[in-house]
């Protein structure tokens, strides 16, 4: 019993000894001479293993190491494993005794096994979604059994003698031991990973906020608590000056309820930084998160340029440039409107100029232009705002 129970502590000191290593080299998995003091930590390990071992027979003895150079192999790779093999292996030679070629072929074939695992399945690691038990049980057992093979080297009087003393201790726990070790660093792994994966979507998700081509500010209960670099440069001023304001303190006219239910785009006005008004594409939508903030993000595109060209393409559709006046398409717009309330009376008067076509023959285009304008003045100054006037082309003229 009591040599059972030494077996337990070696694999536990097995078990934290390549925790510990494992999350040391997996944050400086680059850096070779880590590696190197690594290898060679392995090996003072397994050398404290062999020197609190269970002496099966003269020169031959029972230990755990297979385990840790097997899970370093898999774990660590080929050279902090070479460097480790070489230590226990070659210890092992000097104690000599009659299982010293059997004690170092363990040591070699239980790595060979982790090593060759680290060399086609290690990336595994890194995005597996199962647990991987059963591969690393099956590790275990094929390691194990290579192990039970090299007791083959062992003097032909004693083979029988130790593999059926060995066997079944080896093939039932010490897979188990392999097993629960490599759980233990799989999480570790998992947690690692998982950890630089959310720095990794931190260090984007913040790229994208602030480098974004389109405003976006994040609001906790309708106040602003952070706008990104395109929202600054939009309304102006700095971070310290917007936050903690409300939204409908930026932009003119929100509704910041009505935003957040239609949830679609919606055209707002804002005060530019020259007092001037310009306008933005406004959407507001709610942040999903476990502390229910009540935090909200609000994304806004600069639309002023896009409004004042609709606005000039609005106004050359109905106006006519020369004299500023609405021009036929607004005539025709006005009298389908007009024809729609019949109920409603209306008049219309025509005017023309006469001899336009004489002065523009006798003095030119330009002053025929002039006459234009000057008839425009004349007729805005004498209707006011008791009536629409109309150039509808040439020289003729019609007042609602």
């Amino acid at each position: 019993m009591n040599e059972f129970i030494k077996n337990i502590i070696l694999n536990i000191s097995v078990l934290v000894a390549i925790t510990i290593l494992y999350t040391i080299n997996f944050r400086n998995k680059n850096n070779k001479a880590q590696e190197i003091l690594i290898g060679i930590f392995i090996g003072l390990v397994g050398i404290f293993l062999i020197s609190i071992s269970v002496k099966v027979d003269s020169g031959i003895f029972f230990d755990s190491r297979s385990i840790l150079v097997c899970i370093s192999g898999m774990f660590l790779g080929l050279v902090p494993t070479t460097i480790a093999v070489t230590i226990i292996a070659g210890y092992r030679w000097l104690l000599g005794g009659s299982g010293y070629l059997a004690g170092m072929a363990v040591t070699i074939v239980t790595a060979g096994v982790g090593v060759l695992w680290h060399f086609y399945r290690k990336d595994v690691l890194y995005y597996a979604q199962k647990s991987m038990c059963k591969e690393f049980y099956l590790v275990g057992v094929v390691a194990h059994i290579g192990m039970l093979l090299c007791m083959l080297l062992l003097p032909n009087d004693k083979i029988l003698a130790v593999l059926s003393e060995i066997t079944l201790p080896v093939l039932i726990f010490y897979p188990i031991g392999l097993l629960l070790i490599c759980r233990i660093i799989f999480n570790q792994i998992s947690l690692l990973v998982a950890k630089n994966d959310l720095e990794r979507k931190e260090s984007l998700y913040r790229s994208l906020f602030e480098y974004a081509p389109i405003g976006i500010a994040i609001l906790i209960k309708n106040k602003i608590q952070d706008v990104n670099e395109y929202f600054l440069n939009v309304l102006g001023g700095n971070i310290e000056e917007i936050r903690g304001k409300e939204l409908k303190e930026v932009i003119i006219d929100i509704d910041f309820e009505k935003e957040l239910k239609e949830k679609s785009l919606t055209e707002k006005r804002y005060l530019k930084a020259d007092a001037s008004i310009g306008w933005l594409d406004v959407v507001i939508s709610e942040i999903k998160n476990l502390k229910e903030e009540n935090e909200h993000i609000c994304i806004v595109q600069d639309i002023t340029e896009k409004k004042n060209k609709e606005d000039r393409i609005k106004y050359v559709t109905y106006h006519d440039l020369l004299t500023g006046l609405k021009n036929r398409n607004a005539f025709e717009e006005e009298c389908r409107k007009k024809m729609k309330n019949v109920t409603t009376p209306f008049s219309i008067i025509a005017a023309d100029i006469d001899g336009l076509k004489l002065i523009n023959d006798a003095f030119g285009h330009d002053r025929g232009d002039l006459v234009l304008k000057l008839t425009g003045q004349i007729l805005k100054s004498t209707v006011e705002d008791s009536g629409v006037i109309f150039r509808t082309g040439g020289d003729e003229f019609y007042i609602f």
